[in-house]
């Protein structure tokens, strides 16, 4: 049975307020691709880092009453509990990661910060040595749907990456313009 997902995306520029005098303080990050280099003169391609099981991960979100709401948000550490490569019950395009969020979490950045990485393949795909931004890997869905298994081992899902990206590529407007 196909599940229906809806997904909204917000352009943070538009309504961020500007803190000039902040900036210097609070750091931005760019999402990184692996690359691979041509081979027998196909062209180059790209591919996205995945972080491996049991690798640290961060989950920033704005919890209700811990964070100031729209601007800096919260920091909740947890670990890639699954399979990153393999969707939840061979459906969904969500791993899970071992993190206790709570209510205010959901949609989320979901971000890996070190160097060991997998490619779409499963095999060590190293960052550049001279990397130093964060590897985007999902945005944090919550617990709602989960089971009551789920819920009790602090499991939390993440969209996979791969998915957002493929689902934004096709956005639509609404309403329609």
């Amino acid at each position: 049975m196909a599940q229906q997902v809806d997904i909204g995306v917000i352009c943070l520029n538009d309504w961020m307020p500007n803190y000039e005098e902040e900036k210097s303080r609070i750091a931005s990050f760019k999402a990184a691709v692996l690359y691979h280099p041509p081979k027998d003169g196909k062209s180059d391609y790209w591919e996205y880092g995945y972080a491996p099981v049991g690798a640290e991960v961060f989950i920033l979100g704005f919890p209700p009453r811990l964070a100031l709401p729209g601007t800096l948000a919260i920091w909740k550490r947890g670990s890639v509990a699954s399979e990153p490569l393999v969707n939840i019950a061979g459906q969904m395009p969500i791993f899970f990661v071992d993190s206790a969020t709570r209510h205010g979490m959901s949609g989320s950045p979901v971000l890996h910060f070190g160097k060991a990485l997998i490619n779409s393949r499963g095999l060590p795909a190293p960052a550049p040595q001279a990397f130093v931004e964060p590897w985007l890997v999902g945005v944090y869905a919550g617990r709602r749907g989960s089971s009551p298994e789920e819920q009790e081992m602090s499991l939390g899902r993440v969209w996979h990456r791969r998915h957002l990206l493929s689902s934004c590529s096709r956005r639509h407007a609404y309403p329609d313009e």
